[in-house]
């Protein structure tokens, strides 16, 4: 493969990578699997490059591997996010549900929280 040829495939994987740093400030997750087999496709066509052409294009490869590590920090950003999330909802449904309290001896003890339903009378 010529320089110039892998010149343009790691243009289009710098776009790409972009567009997915994009997707992931934006919150559009949905959007990041597509995104990525793009680029997965083209960083395979990365792979047939030459020694020579390879040494030609070192600093734009760094800049893609770069690229690369910053994407892949904000989406481990994104995952821990969503997993805070999820704890955070777990909690508050918890709340929901049980009624902290103290036993005569001070120690702590969980009550179920009544409902709607059970603090009715009839």
């Amino acid at each position: 493969m010529t320089p110039e040829r892998g010149a343009r495939i790691l243009d289009a994987a710098l776009e790409m990578l972009a567009k997915e740093r994009a997707f992931l400030l934006e919150g559009r997750f949905a959007e990041l699997d597509r995104a990525a087999q793009a680029r997965g496709a083209q960083l395979e066509r990365l792979s047939a490059l030459d020694a020579a052409a390879a040494a030609a294009l070192r600093p734009r490869l760094q800049a893609l591997r770069d690229a690369a590590g910053r994407n892949g920090a904000l989406l481990r950003a994104a995952i821990d996010g969503a997993a805070a999330a999820r704890r955070r909802l777990a909690a508050l449904r918890d709340a929901q549900t049980r009624l902290p309290s103290y036993d005569a001896q001070g120690a702590p003890v969980d009550r179920v929280a009544p409902t709607m339903a059970q603090g009715r009378r009839a």
